[in-house]
């Protein structure tokens, strides 16, 4: 799947690749195989059809006047329920993402913002799966993740994650070259759920991927 020509590379902490082993971990223990990797670039992309994002220039999204956050605001007419109103950029951020089920390691300097499209992609038919920080004191946790997600699995051991250029050698397959100093967690959201806009919280547990 082809990505917009304006891409966003930043050379800090947004564009460290997942190693292969985390995916194949998901694989194995949730029966889960990706269709979309919506964040990704040409070298890393952990699925066939993958998306580049966010675009730059003209901002992905933009911020509606008099619009929230918050999910109650879902039928206000003047956006699309989180405050914000698309443009016609197709990057992972803001393109269709589909009715199948879709990774996303985001990256950290958006995690909000992505998280709040995942909601609104499930919303319209996927399953997001997104690879975040725990942030758990962050201003963005609640309302990004316990109030709208479906789940929350928290990994019990860090994961490597590969510093840019991509690499193929046998240490970052294997997941033992790399550094992370910060907690992760899947967090997923699924299709459409009514239970959210009633004050459900997302389900939690923890996840030994590494066995």
């Amino acid at each position: 799947m082809s990505a917009p020509a304006n891409i966003r590379r930043s050379a800090g902490k947004d564009d460290w690749e997942t190693p292969w082993l985390v995916i194949e971990a998901i694989k194995r223990d949730f029966g889960v195989t990706f269709d979309l990797d919506a964040c990704a670039s040409e070298v890393n992309h952990k699925a066939d059809k993958w998306l580049e994002g966010p675009c730059i220039g003209d901002v992905c999204w933009l911020k509606a006047d008099g619009c929230c956050w918050d999910m109650l605001e879902r039928g206000n007419p003047c956006c699309d329920g989180f405050g914000w109103v698309p443009n016609d950029c197709a990057c992972g951020l803001c393109g269709d993402h589909g009715t199948g089920t879709v990774f996303c390691n985001p990256p950290y300097s958006a995690t909000a913002d992505w998280l709040y499209s995942a909601r609104k992609k499930a919303d319209a038919g996927s399953t997001e799966w997104c690879l975040i920080p725990v942030a758990t004191g962050s201003s963005w946790w609640a309302p990004a993740v316990v109030r709208i997600a479906d789940e929350i699995i928290s990994l019990n051991q860090r994961i490597p994650f590969i510093h840019p250029p991509h690499c193929d050698c046998k240490a970052c397959l294997a997941g033992t070259k790399g550094s992370n100093t910060t907690d992760s967690a899947l967090v997923i959201f699924r299709p459409y759920n009514r239970a959210k806009l009633d004050g459900a919280s997302a389900r939690t547990f923890s996840w030994g991927w590494r066995k």
